[in-house]
């Protein structure tokens, strides 16, 4: 996945503030627990290994959330042209 660093930030933005519309605050303790933190400014910090922490990322949102969250995640990474291939249900 090669993508520049302010669309990693915008990925990793969108999975998160739909999650959280959805769900509420408790998205934002699972992007924590995946190393993403989102400041109440909106500015957001990623862990290096940016793929290892989407995957993490969609993973804690599928285990707390379930199916119909995977697919949340799944739209926005269609919209950002990735293959899903590569993220567990």
């Amino acid at each position: 996945m090669v993508l520049k660093i302010y669309q990693k930030e915008q990925l990793a933005k969108e999975i998160v503030l739909e999650h959280a519309h959805i769900v509420g605050p408790v998205a934002y303790i699972v992007a924590e627990s995946a190393g993403i933190t989102l400041s109440k400014d909106g500015k957001i910090k990623l862990p290096p290994d940016f793929e290892l922490t989407l995957k993490e990322l969609i993973s804690g949102y599928n285990h707390f959330f379930g199916r119909a969250s995977y697919e949340v995640s799944v739209k926005i990474l269609n919209k950002f042209g990735i293959s899903t291939k590569y993220f567990p249900q």
